[in-house]
C-alpha cells in the first residue's frame, strides 16, 4: 500500500548518495546491499540494524560510500544511538524492505531467527506511525 498525502511527499526526496553494505562471513559468500539514505546517519543506523538482523549467519559489516570505507565492525557488536523516531522514514522503510527480502529468499538467511523478530518489530513501528508495508 503506498502512502498519500503528506507522507507520500515524504518518500520522494532524493534518496542520494547511494551507499553499500557488505556482510561477510568466513565460508559464506559475502553479502551485499544497496543503501539508499537520506544522510550519513540514516545510512550508519540503516547498516547497524540490518547487520544485527542478519548476526546469525554473517559476523563483520562494512559500510562504503563509492570506494571511502565509512563504518563497520562486528554484527553482533553493533549499538546505534539513533532511534527510529530520528531516522527519516524512507530510510526505515528501505531496511524493511531489505529484511522483508532477506527473509523471502531462500539464503540460510530466509531462517533466521532474529532477521524474523527484527522484521516483525521494525514492521510494527512503522504500523504505529501509520505506514503499512
Amino acid at each position: 500500500m503506498k502512502p498519500v498525502g503528506a507522507k507520500s511527499a515524504l518518500l520522494k526526496k532524493s534518496r542520494e548518495p547511494v551507499y553499500d553494505l557488505k556482510l561477510e562471513s568466513e565460508g559464506s559468500p559475502a553479502l551485499s546491499l544497496s543503501v539508499e539514505a537520506w544522510s550519513r546517519a540514516d545510512a550508519f543506523w540503516a547498516a547497524e540494524v540490518i547487520s544485527v538482523a542478519c548476526s546469525e549467519e554473517y559476523d563483520e559489516f562494512g559500510l562504503w560510500e563509492g570506494d571511502t570505507y565509512l563504518y563497520g565492525g562486528t554484527t553482533r557488536c553493533c549499538w546505534c544511538e539513533a532511534t527510529p523516531w530520528d531516522i527519516a522514514l524512507a530510510t526505515q522503510l528501505l531496511v524493511l524492505e531489505h529484511q522483508e527480502l532477506l527473509l523471502r529468499s531462500r539464503s540460510a538467511l530466509s531462517r533466521s531467527g532474529r532477521l524474523l523478530e527484527d522484521t516483525a518489530r521494525l514492521r510494527g513501528l512503522l504500523s504505529e506511525r501509520g505506514f503499512h508495508h
